[in-house]
């Protein structure tokens, strides 16, 4: 996820979905001008399930710039699914 307008963006729920046969290893982490701001570390995701990440009650503020970023230890095997609000 790539904010690109002038607006700031509240995020509210971050869903990582492992559809793979077998655990793995995720990392969440906002790159905000080059530097890297992890949300969620090295966590395990069990196969053929779903983990919330955030939810509405800890929500996350984006600035224009910001990139969402996730990676696993095993390619093409998480989906992400986020929901969030423009704030003006």
């Amino acid at each position: 996820m790539v904010i690109t307008d002038f607006q700031n963006h509240k995020l509210n729920n971050l869903l990582l979905s492992n559809y793979s046969g077998s655990s793995i290893a995720a990392n969440v982490f906002i790159n905000r001008s080059g530097t890297n701001f992890y949300v969620a570390g090295s966590i395990t995701i069990p196969s053929y399930s779903t983990l919330a990440v955030l939810g509405k009650d800890t929500g996350l503020y984006l600035e224009e710039g910001d990139v969402l970023q996730v990676n696993a230890s095993a390619n093409s095997s998480v989906h992400m699914v986020s929901g969030y609000e423009i704030i003006s």
